[in-house]
This record gives structure tokens, C-alpha cells and sequence, in this order.
């Protein structure tokens, strides 16, 4: 019995013989070490039984990992187990988002994220391209004119950073063209020498809504 035979319990999904092996580890004093180990192999593959058995018995927890992995059943154990767990991992959101992991997203999201990390969450899959991961926040919520830690919106960040299509979507879910950053900038003033395209999406929805009925 050995943290490397937990370890290969665990890679493997077998959840009989890494019960049998966590309960005897933990009744002998293993360090946190082979636990945590045997926590990110799990999550690595998507072992949602076996993240739930270390989560209760060793107290041990990376939702910010399974959310950038997207691994929805390990993320989904871990909520299980501590359903307050979103709080203390504000970051978890984003992680997801960023990696278009929609499925850990909307579980996420349906575990009552805070506004605040929405936002966030929001304003990084916009200016990463990840488009279903935009579709899923704002469709669960997300104000899509929602301001992340540096008082831009999600237009603000997909515009800068040349994200065309995204900018599109964000538009046609109701995103405030004319909103301004700290610096006073619009979505279009950010595109400057940076996006044609992108640019040249903003200047059309302007056009279109100037022009009378």
C-alpha cells in the first residue's frame, strides 16, 4: 500500500480498491501530498466518483483546476460536496469560460456564481473568441454590459483584442456600443490600428442604428 498505488487507483477510476486505499492512507498518517495527488489525476480524467471520496474523507479541494480542465464531473462532485465552494473560488468561472468549457460553465453558473464573477468570466471568454462560452453566461444571466475588476465591459475587451465574431454576438445580445472605459474609450476607439474587421463590425451596427425608422 504506497501513494503511487492510490495514485493508479485513482488514474484508473477504480473506486473500490482507492476507497479501501484512501481510508487505510489516511488511518496511517499519509501526507497531504499523496491525496493532493491523487486528486488532480482524478481530475485529469474526469473521475467524478473518486474526486467526491477524497473531497469528504481528506478534505481536499481544486475546483479552479477542474473548471480549466472542463472536467464537469469532477467540478460537479466537488460543488456537491460544498456547495459554497464558488465563493471561494472566484476564479473558477473564468477558468472555464477561457477554455470554452460551456458544460463546466452553466454548472457553474447553475451553483449561483456571483454577479461579480460572472462579469468577470464574461469580460475573459469575450476576449479570448470563446463564443458558446459568451452565449452560455449571458443566457444564464451575465449582464452582457456588466463591468469586470478594470471597469470594461465584455465589448470593451473583445473589441481590443480584435475578437470580430464575438463582438457581433455580444451586440445582438444588447451590448451598450456607445459605453465608455475608465479612459473614456468606446469599443470602436479600441479597435483603432489593432482590427479592420472588427472595426469595420461596429461602424455597420452604428450605422444601422443611426439610421432613421
Amino acid at each position: 500500500m504506497s501513494g503511487d498505488d492510490l495514485f493508479r487507483a485513482a488514474q484508473r477510476g477504480d473506486l473500490d480498491v482507492f476507497r479501501r486505499l484512501l481510508v487505510q492512507l489516511l488511518y496511517t498518517g499519509a501526507p497531504s501530498s499523496v491525496f493532493a495527488s491523487a486528486m488532480v489525476v482524478a481530475i485529469w480524467n474526469d473521475h467524478g466518483n473518486i474526486v467526491a471520496e477524497i473531497a469528504y474523507l481528506a478534505g481536499n479541494n481544486k475546483l479552479e483546476l477542474a473548471a480549466r480542465h472542463g472536467s464537469t464531473e469532477a467540478a460537479r462532485a466537488l460543488l456537491q460536496f460544498k456547495p459554497s465552494i464558488p465563493e471561494k473560488s472566484p476564479n473558477a468561472l473564468s477558468h472555464a469560460a477561457i477554455h470554452g468549457h460551456v458544460a463546466t460553465v452553466a454548472l457553474l453558473v447553475s451553483f449561483g456564481a456571483s454577479a461579480s464573477s460572472r462579469a468577470l468570466a464574461l469580460s475573459a471568454a469575450a476576449e479570448n473568441g470563446c463564443k458558446p462560452a459568451v452565449r452560455t453566461l449571458i443566457r444564464a444571466g451575465a449582464d452582457v454590459n456588466s463591468r469586470n475588476w478594470f471597469n470594461c465591459t465584455a465589448l470593451h475587451r473583445a473589441a481590443a483584442c480584435g475578437q470580430a465574431h464575438v463582438v457581433a454576438q455580444l451586440l445582438y445580445f444588447k451590448a451598450d456600443v456607445h459605453s465608455r472605459s475608465d479612459n473614456g474609450k468606446t469599443a470602436l476607439d479600441l479597435t483603432s490600428g489593432r482590427s479592420v474587421a472588427t472595426a469595420a463590425v461596429l461602424r455597420r451596427f452604428e450605422a444601422s442604428s443611426a439610421a432613421p425608422l
